[in-house]
């Protein structure tokens, strides 16, 4: 499927598209038979670049295949303070990693911003989970996942 000339309300630098598509359509970074081009070049984990250098803390639940994870935000990634793998008897599998800064979560040109989110057979299914957490706690503006 391709849509062509879609410029109405784009008001986002195809750098920024990229990144949107490519944290919003993690299934397709996952599954190489299913991808998505932004001006005839695939948006792939490369979108996510900016996002990956600003993150300093990672907790791996479980044992994830995750490309993103595994070449952009791993335990050998220079910028990474501290990796920890935990072990969970629930059946579930993801990370939670948390940025130098609260503003490196926000995609620059939009309203947008990286989060913690609920992904279901490589699919979204719950967009920011925290916000349904009653709290002030700071933390939460440097968290993703």
């Amino acid at each position: 499927m391709f849509f062509d000339e879609i410029n109405d309300g784009v008001i986002n630098t195809v750098d920024h598209l990229k990144m949107i598509i490519a944290l919003y359509f993690r299934f397709s970074l996952i599954d190489s038979s299913f991808q998505i081009h932004l001006n005839g070049i695939q948006v792939t984990i490369d979108a996510l670049d900016n996002l990956a250098t600003s993150t300093q803390y990672v907790w791996q639940i479980n044992d994830i295949t995750d490309p993103y994870l595994s070449s952009k935000i791993s335990a050998t990634s220079p910028n990474i303070k501290n990796y920890k793998r935990i072990r969970s008897n629930i059946a579930i599998s993801g990370f939670i990693a948390t940025t130098k800064v609260p503003s490196d979560l926000r995609i620059r040109g939009t309203n947008e911003k990286v989060s913690l989110d609920l992904f279901v057979n490589g699919r979204i299914r719950e967009k920011d989970v925290l916000k349904h957490i009653q709290t002030a706690r700071i933390v939460e503006s440097y968290t993703y996942g």
